[in-house]
């Protein structure tokens, strides 16, 4: 208690003292110094509640993430430039600092969570990204990408995994990031009415909070899941409670932000996840949805060529504002504009890995390098050779030609483990509440998953917030559920 009283004391009277040379320096007009003051007691806060509790704090990032802003080149320009989303990240790196400090100093580590196999596969793909950048094509892009990934998977997952001890945490991870996204979605629906809610206006309608519609689509396609769910329990349970109304206006308002979005990608994810919540309602055993994905993925390998087929004739052209019609594009694969360009990004990540098969280009250089491996036979009018375009449009292909066929079976197999471990928890959880957040982040991941296939958005902290943070929450789940099954027994 005396030390609680003595902390308390000194973060007070530091806190006092920096306000009070705010004012002063207000009051003599000096802007700059009052601006580095008004900085240095953020600081102050947020050390404080990172350090002593780390819970709140965690919250404040969880809300604040769909509010960051992208702050671009702040060390300077193109590729050795540094791009951070602030508040979001700085606390991120705040946070991560002092856990570390608090682990040199004997705090401990959940053995649990350390020895569970998603924490496993996390580490050694890590390891192997250390690795592939030793022998990365740009080593400095390459280890940038490297202590961005560890401060995801540090922050998000390994410490977000501790704080999950109870269904109260681990629903938080949803409901504060879906309360987040208020504002971004008003701000967007705002500004696209003003051009009568056109597709072609909808691309940077997310600015500042989202970069473009496409990574806006894919993390409101995360949390819908959840909010669906959620508020439908609650309403069941008393319609016209505040909460119940609260929750049910926040879930319309996703559901509108997406629409909106015009992400065939997000809209597809979502379709796919609640198919997905419809099959598990019939309590199938795990294995025989790995049958299915197996069959599937034989079909569409066996229907490959004539699908190559299809792409090489025919004019690009843009997409239409009718929403039936802009998701009917999806199979076009003979004059959509954007489906070609993600093609012809697709066979020159497949192109770069027949080269480097094995450590792969390096992580982070996908952008960098693929212009080389264009031809004719794919490129279309929106094609570039400045390297100024993104990335391949697949976590999966990027994978492959940035870390190789490790890197890519390293990611299968956290793919494989969460959906797998997730639908056989579901199978003996009973606790409505729990099975309602579990849902909440097994179906997330499975948005993401499928979301991978058309686009990459593991390194924007807006999402690797949700996807980490839903791997940590199966991970509490699955370790608590297994000390209770080891109790009763």
């Amino acid at each position: 208690m005396k030390t609680l009283i003595k902390r308390d004391y000194l973060t007070l009277t530091l806190v006092t003292l920096l306000l009070g040379f705010i004012g002063f320096a207000f009051i003599n007009n000096q802007t700059t110094l009052a601006t580095a003051l008004i900085g240095s007691l953020l600081g102050v806060f947020g050390v404080f509640f990172a350090f002593f509790y780390p819970t709140v704090f965690c919250y404040f990032i969880i809300f604040l993430a769909p509010l960051s802003i992208n702050i671009t080149d702040l060390t300077g320009s193109g590729s050795g430039g540094l791009a951070l989303s602030l508040p979001a990240e700085g606390m991120l790196g705040l946070l991560v600092l002092l856990s570390f400090i608090k682990l040199l100093s004997g705090t401990s580590i959940n053995k649990q969570i350390l020895r569970h196999p998603i924490t496993i596969i996390l580490i050694a793909h890590i390891i192997w990204m250390i690795l592939t950048s030793m022998f990365s094509t740009m080593p400095e892009i390459s280890f940038k990408r490297i202590v961005l990934k560890i401060s995801f998977i540090l922050g998000f997952y390994l410490i977000f995994s501790h704080l999950f001890k109870s269904k109260k945490e681990q629903k938080m991870l949803m409901v504060l990031y879906g309360v987040g996204l208020i504002i971004p979605i008003i701000n967007a629906i705002l500004t696209h009415s003003q051009f009568n809610f056109s597709q072609e206006e909808s691309f940077e309608m997310t600015e500042p909070f989202y970069e473009d519609h496409t990574v806006y689509g894919a993390c409101l396609a995360f949390v819908i899941p959840f909010f669906v769910l959620y508020s439908y329990q609650l309403i069941k349970k008393e319609f016209f409670a505040l909460k119940s109304i609260f929750f049910l206006f926040v879930t319309i308002l996703i559901i509108i932000g997406e629409i909106l979005s015009y992400s065939r990608a997000g809209w597809i994810s979502v379709i796919g996840a609640f198919g997905i919540l419809f099959i598990t309602q019939f309590k199938i055993p795990p294995k025989y949805y790995l049958y299915i994905a197996t069959i599937a993925i034989a079909v569409f390998s066996l229907k490959f060529n004539s699908i190559y087929q299809n792409v090489k004739s025919g004019d690009a052209k843009k997409s239409t504002n009718n929403a039936g019609e802009h998701l009917e594009t999806v199979t076009d694969l003979k004059s959509n504009a954007s489906n070609l360009e993600r093609i012809n990004r697709w066979v020159c990540a497949y192109r770069m890995f027949e080269v480097r098969p094995f450590t792969g280009w390096g992580p982070g250089t996908y952008q960098f390098q693929y212009a080389q491996f264009q031809t004719n036979e794919f490129t279309t009018e929106i094609s570039s050779n400045a390297g100024d375009k993104g990335n391949s449009h697949s976590e999966y292909l990027t994978l492959l030609s940035e870390e190789g066929i490790l890197g890519l079976i390293l990611f299968i197999l956290v793919f494989i483990y969460s959906v797998g471990r997730s639908l056989g928890l579901l199978l003996h959880i009973k606790d409505k509440n729990q099975r309602i957040i579990l849902y909440g982040f097994f179906l997330g991941l499975v948005t993401f998953y499928a979301h991978g296939l058309f686009n990459t958005f593991s390194d924007y902290e807006k999402m690797s917030i949700l996807v980490y943070g839903s791997l940590a929450g199966i991970v509490a789940i699955d370790i608590q559920h297994t000390k209770k099954e080891t109790n009763k027994s």
